[in-house]
């Protein structure tokens, strides 16, 4: 029996209900909503469906192969693994539900998972019988033999011809289901997600790849910021440039509606942008145009394109977004040029890479004092600098902090501002600050990955876990290819004490990134020392140290899990290792906690905290530190960091 459940076909088994109930929730198949006391909770379509299907079948253990099936059937190429963890994460923050002690969801290793939960089943009604109400048109027949027609079952014309009537009456009624059946095929799903594709430079100068990346990134940031739209970063975009895939391929692989792609022609002062949009699913182009400006106005152009699209997918923009969308000011075309080649290198990440692209934003300011969008860059470029260089790191910070004000004065509304301003407030353990203004930027770029997935980071270090996954998973939408936002995701998991899950996360970061192989075992050890698995924690983590690119802190970790382990004189000589004092302080506060010396691990916490040292701002949900809490000098250690 196939249902309709929220716009999207399922198939359910013969026995179908309409509604499943389970404590307090209730699952109604037929409109496709999750109830908790009468009150409709917010989930995808996706989770929704996995939630179905685990519930229709109660009890009873669902392989993660056909949970495949159900989402994407046997003939699509998606990293369903990511998506089938996302999936029955969702459901559990969504029910309350805890992988490490389910009440709903039980994870089977390696098989899939089970319903554990009671649950009662209404069944659906019964479809009319398609016969009620219409006139009986087989007549009883006389033997064959004979070929004789009882005289009382002889048609009249007149009862010819209202039987006639009637049957075609009854056709021309089979014809309207029909007709109406493909019409309703043929209307288009509103689109609430789009990818923007690499812009093609048609130059034929690779030297000017930077002004099509730049027109791309720009697009998306304008289109970004329509708040019923979800864009998907540049980053996991990028990988299509000069791809032969498909659109509905590329769509299904980033889970969106519709794209946008084209092309960037300069020819002296004049650019020639022609952009399209397609449907993904039937795959059809809904418009299209080409935008011939002088190469001054460029940068005003992306937001008169992003009107433009939303208008074609029925989008009502609100006043605000209207506004912001439709301000326009000419540039020094030399410094839209020159902030456009600033965000190209900005986006390669590699220390020289940033050393161009903060040369970039230096140049686009000189050549115009008052343009606030190179004041953002610059922002972003100290503080990747200050990554790169822990010596120069406070004077890069100040001057990253100059350039977010100084934007922000030019114009409130860059949501890239008000991030990187966030992150300079939460280095200087300003939680509050910090997240006034992260909500600041989701605000005014809802599709802002990095805004997402850096706030979820403030909220995991305040303990509001399940807002940190909310925006982590926010973030990993937004951005599916980012393996930063992965590994991101898969840490949240640690500290959330989901350590089942943990562990599926790093299979799946070592499959996406083979380089990362250190990071693996050191995940897996993290996870089986939390679940009592001492030595072989000892183990992964001495295995993840031979090719960690963090050595400090694999070391210390390594120390604080021999401690545990009992082997003393080992971690010990494992910390004597770690030159970085600010991370050997913090490693003696975690052999000392392992080994059980409360006074000493609260002595070395108290000049980690005085040293700043990396990770010690993670101490009020670190499993790690779990034997001090009940201490009452813990708190004492949270106060002075400002933590709640």
């Amino acid at each position: 029996m196939r249902q309709r459940l929220a716009g999207i076909t399922m198939t359910l088994s013969a026995g179908a209900f309409s509604v499943i109930r389970f404590g307090a929730f209730e699952l109604d198949a037929v409109n496709g909503e999750l109830r908790k006391a009468g009150v409709s909770l917010k989930i995808h379509p996706q989770p929704l469906k996995v939630l179905l299907l685990l519930a229709e079948h109660a009890g009873q253990a669902v392989a993660r192969e056909e949970i495949q099936r159900c989402l994407w059937g046997d003939n699509t190429f998606v990293d369903f693994e990511r998506g089938i963890n996302f999936c029955v994460n969702q459901i559990r923050a969504t029910l309350g539900d805890d992988a490490e002690k389910p009440q709903y969801i039980e994870t089977l290793p390696r098989r899939g998972y089970r319903f554990i939960a009671p649950v009662t089943k209404d069944s659906a009604p019964d479809s009319p019988a398609l016969e009620d109400g219409i006139p009986e048109l087989q007549t009883d027949r006389a033997p064959r033999e004979t070929g004789a027609v009882p005289h009382s079952r002889m048609l009249t014309p007149t009862k010819k011809r209202n039987y006639f009537l009637a049957a075609f009456g009854l056709l021309m009624a089979i014809a309207a289901v029909v007709g109406w059946s493909w019409h309703a095929q043929r209307i288009v799903t509103p689109i609430r997600s789009l990818a923007v594709l690499p812009l093609a430079n048609l130059s034929g100068n690779p030297s000017q790849d930077y002004f099509a990346d730049g027109m791309t990134e720009a697009l998306i940031t304008e289109l970004g910021k329509v708040s019923a739209l979800r864009v998907i970063s540049r980053q996991s975009t990028t990988q299509y440039k000069g791809a032969k895939k498909s659109v509905p391929e590329i769509a299904r692989e980033l889970n969106v509606g519709a794209v946008v792609e084209g092309s960037v022609l300069l020819d002296g002062d004049r650019v020639r942008v022609s952009v399209q949009l397609v449907q993904a699913v039937p795959e059809r182009h809904l418009w299209a145009e080409s935008y011939d400006r002088q190469r001054r106005d460029v940068l005003a152009l992306d937001g008169e394109v992003a009107r433009t699209v939303a208008k074609e997918i029925k989008i009502t923009l609100t006043p605000d977004e209207e506004t912001r969308l439709a301000r326009t000011r000419t540039v020094n075309p030399a410094a839209s040029e020159a902030y456009l080649r600033g965000r190209y290198f900005l986006d390669r990440r590699t220390k020289a890479d940033i050393d161009e692209g903060l040369a970039a934003m230096q140049q686009a300011i000189e050549l115009d004092s008052s343009f606030a969008p190179a004041y953002a860059g610059l922002s972003e470029a100290y503080l990747a600098l200050g990554l790169y260089e822990p010596a120069s790191r406070a004077e890069r910070v100040a001057k990253a902090e100059a350039a977010s004000r100084k934007a922000l004065e030019l114009d409130e509304s860059l949501s890239a501002a008000h991030y990187t301003l966030a992150a300079i407030r939460g280095g200087a353990w300003d939680w509050s600050g910090a997240e006034v203004e992260y909500r600041r930027a989701i605000e005014l770029n809802p599709s802002n990955a990095s805004a997402h997935i850096w706030y979820s980071d403030l909220l995991l270090i305040l303990g509001r876990m399940n807002e940190a996954e909310v925006q982590a998973r926010q973030a990993e939408e937004l951005d599916p290819i980012s393996l930063a936002i992965y590994g991101a995701v898969t840490a949240h998991l640690y500290y959330a004490r989901r350590y089942s899950e943990l562990i599926e996360r790093c299979q799946g970061w070592v499959k996406r990134n083979p380089n990362m192989e250190w990071n693996y075992h050191q995940c897996l050890g993290a996870a089986y020392l939390q679940m009592g698995r001492r030595e072989e924690a000892v183990t992964e983590f001495q295995e993840a140290l031979k090719s960690s690119t963090m050595y400090e802190h694999t070391a210390t970790e390594l120390a604080n899990a021999l401690a545990v382990a009992g082997k003393r004189e080992e971690a010990w000589k494992v910390l004597g290792r770690v030159q970085n004092v600010p991370w050997r302080t913090f490693g003696a506060a975690l052999v000392h906690a392992g080994l059980g010396e409360k006074d000493e691990a609260f002595h070395s916490l108290q000049k980690a905290i005085e040293l700043r040292a990396p990770l010690v701002i993670l101490l009020k949900v670190d499993p790690l530190f779990d034997s001090l809490r009940r201490d009452s000098r813990f708190q004492n250690l949270l106060h002075r960091m400002n933590l709640p």
